[in-house]
């Protein structure tokens, strides 16, 4: 009978010992798993990058005996974008109230070595003309035989090439509506079919950008002494 009691015992202890190295085993495995899959999708981040885009995984942990499983969270290789923070910004000078004395700073610029662009900036006065105005024909060839009709008749006019009246005919621009009413009633009288259009009043300035570096000092000083209201502010880049 002892033999019998100690090959029972022999047999229980052996079963609890391989069941607890199954379950050790089995948890150093999941967590080896779960690791792994966070190690290799875990991305240096660095400036100027943001995530976008990330999906989560699900993965399920070995759970203790009894339990139900638990879900743990892995996300996925996550895809870089360039920040909108990170647009380079760019040094200009102005205003410069008329384009010869911009055209003047920008060569100079030039000659030392400087890449330059110059731009026109319109400012509304909050005032007003009147432009009286044939619509756009039908072509350039009805257009022009439009322009030469009123000249040979002695009324001014030109030939719009470019905008929204493109391929019409500009008779006038007046400072008032009431003058150029008058005149458009009158050109009615001809036969001609015309209108008057508003046209805003802006103050035209000029602005020199640089895209590398500072304005030399020599050279502010210069400007600073040539046009009294010329300064420096930073905006952003035109030719990104």
């Amino acid at each position: 009978m002892k033999w019998i009691f100690y090959s029972l015992l022999f047999a229980n202890l052996a079963y609890l010992a391989l069941n607890l190295c199954g379950q050790g085993a089995a948890r150093v495995g999941a967590s080896g798993n779960a690791g792994d899959s966070v190690v290799k999708n875990a991305s240096p981040w660095g400036s100027g990058f943001e995530q976008k885009g990330t999906r989560a995984l699900f993965l399920l942990e070995d759970s203790q005996p009894g339990n139900k499983s638990t879900p743990v969270v892995v996300m996925e290789q996550p895809t870089l974008v360039v920040a909108a923070d990170e647009l380079r910004s760019c040094m200009r000078l102005g205003p410069f109230e008329n384009v010869i004395s911009a055209q003047d700073v920008a060569e100079r610029l030039k000659v030392i070595g400087y890449t330059v662009e110059m731009t026109a900036v319109d400012k509304p006065t909050g005032e007003s003309d009147y432009r009286v105005v044939m619509p756009p024909l039908s072509s350039r060839q009805e257009a022009f035989r439009r322009h030469r009709e009123f000249k040979s008749r002695g009324i001014d006019s030109f030939f719009i090439t470019k905008g929204v009246d493109a391929q019409g005919i500009s008779l006038g621009v007046f400072s008032s509506i009431g003058a150029a009413e008058d005149y458009r009633q009158g050109l009615i009288s001809l036969g001609y079919d015309v209108l008057v259009k508003v046209i805003p009043r802006v103050n035209r300035a000029y602005w020199v950008q640089i895209s590398q570096g500072i304005f030399p000092e020599s050279l502010l000083s210069e400007i600073a002494a040539e046009f009294i209201e010329v300064e420096v502010t930073e905006t952003g880049c035109m030719n990104e």
